[in-house]
């Protein structure tokens, strides 16, 4: 993984560590506590406001568990933009980018890349926890074509 992230900026490879560091938390439904409990919104809002680039006082749109069945409003796309992401072409997509997934109707589900092949996402329902997975499979086909720099990190 070292020969990947050489070339990174130094905001990436935080974002990166220290999404890997939230690895093992449990997923919890609209909840942003590293080792306490995440969901999959909440996971990337957490590591940034761990990093200093958003402020801890940042809060989010309320959104139910089944959103994603039942809507068909893009809440998480606007949510993302609101907190300070900028979407990018997912051509260019590099490790300490947010993934967007979409299940359901909607863009409902993200994940930090870490790798090429590799990223890390609060799930559920089992193992329900953060978790690090390979960006390959269901997922490669689940991805909406979204890619965001989060906030305080440029291309």
């Amino acid at each position: 993984m070292e020969d990947t992230l050489v070339n990174l900026s130094d905001i990436r490879k935080g974002i990166i560590k220290e999404a890997l560091e939230w690895e093992g938390t449990k997923y919890v439904h609209r909840q942003r506590c590293k080792l306490v409990g995440t969901d999959c919104v909440g996971f990337p809002l957490g590591v940034c406001i761990n990093l200093g680039l958003v402020p801890a006082t940042i809060d989010i749109p309320y959104y139910s568990v089944q959103w994603h069945m039942h809507q068909r409003e893009e809440l998480l796309l606007t949510t993302l933009v609101q907190f300070g992401c900028q979407e990018k072409s997912f051509d260019m997509m590099l490790p300490g980018d947010l993934l967007v997934f979409k299940i359901g109707f909607v863009c409902s589900h993200t994940g930090i890349l870490v790798e090429n092949n590799m990223f890390v996402h609060a799930f559920c329902p089992y193992p329900s926890q953060v978790m690090e997975r390979p960006f390959d499979g269901i997922w490669k086909e689940k991805l909406a074509k979204k890619v965001f720099l989060l906030p305080g990190v440029a291309d």
